[in-house]
């Protein structure tokens, strides 16, 4: 079988993953304690195949699956998973999901107890978490370089190679504990340009391919060589800014670009109507998400006065946005709306790596567009590490915001676990986020996954996540 990615993967290392289509391969190779395959999945036993939460909330006890095999032929230990929860806490990129967590130690023979710092109420569905995969200890220590290319997990498939700019493949692990899967190899083609693959999906050179561009999806409808599968996301995007430093320091900037946004003329004529209007920042369908939230309107008059507010000499403001078509298509729209309120916005584009290395990485822009996702089902997943003042830097917190107000907010969230007191806290961190302009929210979009329609087993999910090793064909 062989699915197309977007981008090329960063890494083989789990722990340091650091994006979706990295995720896409890696769920391949790894396994997890828990399993939850969707956002509005029950939570399953992966690699623990059962667990006891403690009274006060704040240790878990897993029993580890007996029997396990790696890749490499040696047999999973309680030392295995405590290294890799240990190494993951260790790491700066993981906070978004490792910040709760203080340790993992092993309790007894296949045992190991997770220390929490405080008791945290989604903890078990962040176990499931492609960052959270456990490796194998003794591949690793030897070397966490070569081990980022030759990876050695529990997985359906394990690594055979991966040419650079074109393919990683791998093949079946017979010895899988879960079940055997149902072909001999799984070949990621890397896709980057949305025309190509979809014309490799039509000629039958691709047989899966995730998130194809809205333009795209009238062409797959008609083909009845292919299946669309689709489901709203927990993935939206947003007009970043940085608060930090440069010219959208000034919050009446910020405010100004809030105004000039008309989020239903980027959704009709950048998405072909797929996307949903959004103006908070997380998914309509998580915890705390405020049903009774009042948004700041399309006003471009309102967006020239606080451009004049400012002081605004015009300026040319870089707009930074990635290659892909629909990114393209977006920035377009939101220039136009911009330059009408008064703006000098010239766009940017580039490819996804280096947006990753120069926006998400190092702070450095002024403007952009890019994604958050609620990974898990909770409001604190898109907002805490994205937002609070501890998380500045590494890839966490890259708007720059020390806002000692959210933070208190977040804080509340996170750490109650009574849900009214929850609820408020969120509500109260999207009126701060709404007040002060910090990003600006457009729309969540609806996932799709294309495959040949002989396959079986194919879903969409909210969160992108591509369980390959469960499809077989007819």
């Amino acid at each position: 079988m062989v699915a197309g990615v977007g981008i090329e993967p960063r890494t083989m290392d789990p722990i340091l993953a650091p994006d979706r289509s990295t995720y896409q391969v890696l769920t391949s190779i790894y396994d997890n304690l828990t399993v939850m395959h969707d956002n509005d999945s029950e939570i399953e036993p992966g690699l623990a195949t059962e667990w006891t939460v403690s009274e006060d909330g704040k240790e878990i006890v897993f029993k580890i699956r007996e029997n396990v095999k790696f890749h490499n032929g040696d047999i999973l230990t309680a030392d295995d998973v405590a290294f890799s929860f240990n190494t993951a806490i260790a790491n700066a990129p993981n906070k978004l999901m490792t910040g709760m967590m203080d340790r993992m130690e092993v309790s007894g023979e296949n045992e190991v107890k997770l220390f929490l710092k405080y008791p945290f109420k989604p903890m078990l569905s962040i176990l499931s978490q492609p960052t959270l995969c456990i490796v194998n200890k003794a591949a690793y220590e030897k070397s966490p370089e070569e081990f980022s290319r030759n990876p050695v997990g529990t997985g359906p498939f394990k690594f055979v190679s991966w040419k650079t700019g074109d393919r990683v493949t791998l093949e079946k692990f017979n010895d899988y504990y879960r079940f055997t899967p149902a072909y001999d190899e799984l070949i990621f083609r890397i896709m980057p340009d949305a025309n190509t693959a979809m014309i490799a999906l039509e000629n039958g050179e691709l047989d899966v391919m995730p998130n194809l561009q809205a333009s795209d999806l009238r062409n797959v409808r008609e083909n009845d060589k292919l299946a669309l599968y689709e489901k709203p996301s927990a993935n939206f995007n947003m007009i970043i800014l940085n608060n930090y430093e440069g010219i959208f320091t000034d919050k009446n900037m910020r405010l100004a670009v809030s105004y000039a946004i008309d989020r239903d003329e980027i959704i009709a004529g950048a998405l072909e109507g797929q996307g949903v209007p959004l103006y908070v920042p997380m998914a309509h369908d998580v915890f705390g998400y405020p049903e009774d939230f009042v948004p700041f309107e399309h006003d471009v008059e309102k967006a020239k006065e606080y451009l004049e507010l400012a002081g605004y000499d015009g300026q040319e403001i870089k707009f930074k946005t990635t290659d892909s078509k629909e990114r393209v298509k977006v920035s377009e729209i939101i220039q136009a709306q911009l330059l009408e309120a008064g703006f000098n916005v010239s766009i940017d584009q580039m490819e996804g790596g280096r947006f990753f290395d120069e926006v998400y990485k190092n702070m450095q822009y002024e403007i952009g567009i890019f994604n958050m996702t609620s990974d898990y089902p909770d409001g604190d997943s898109p907002t805490y590490t994205r937002l609070h003042s501890s998380m500045f830097g590494n890839s966490n917190n890259y708007f720059g915001v020390k806002n000692e107000e959210l933070d208190k907010a977040l804080d509340d969230g996170r750490f109650s676990l009574d849900p009214d007191v929850r609820k408020a806290a969120y509500a109260k961190v999207c009126e701060i986020v709404r007040d002060d302009a910090i990003i600006v929210p457009i729309y969540a979009g609806i996932n799709n996954v294309v495959a040949n329609k002989d396959l079986v087993g194919v879903e969409a999910n909210a969160v992108l996540r591509m369980y390959y090793g469960e499809y077989s064909w007819k």
